[in-house]
């Protein structure tokens, strides 16, 4: 016969057992990143020009033969090639409400990234502003872009 003892230890026991197979915040899938963290992931590497176009013109062989850009997780870039669309170095930050939208000393640069985050496009106009040392030419440039490797 079966004794009120018992069952409260069998009644334990199981929901002992119960509580242990429960996953804490609801699986094993690793740690949950927002938007904008996978956003910053994508972009945090160094990119190297494909095609450079000033006005719709091919400027790639022209003034960016060389052209390397590197964003970090800090929120701060670096370019080696990049006069006269950009400086050597600056800050970046995303525009309010907009991932796709990067502000660049100050500068609205549109994003777009592929979804392997292998290819990144720039596109964003110059109107004098002061890049650097000089100032750029006023105009729309996009830069299509590679990860290095």
């Amino acid at each position: 016969m079966v004794t009120v003892r018992s069952l409260q230890y069998l009644l334990i026991a199981g929901l002992t057992a119960l509580l242990l197979s429960c996953d804490e915040e609801g699986g094993d899938d690793g740690p949950v990143t927002n938007d904008e963290q996978q956003q910053i992931e994508r972009l945090a590497k160094t990119w190297t020009a494909d095609q450079v176009t000033y006005d719709g013109v091919d400027v790639t062989n022209v003034d960016f033969t060389d052209f390397t850009i590197t964003f970090s997780e800090d929120n701060t870039w670096t370019t080696e090639d990049g006069d006269p669309a950009f400086g050597a170095s600056g800050t970046w930050e995303f525009a309010e409400d907009d991932l796709n939208t990067l502000i660049m000393n100050g500068i609205p640069v549109s994003i777009t990234t592929s979804t392997d985050a292998a290819l990144l496009r720039l596109r964003f106009t110059l109107d004098n502003a002061p890049v650097g040392r000089t100032e750029g030419i006023t105009g729309e440039y996009t830069f299509d872009l590679s990860a290095a490797p």
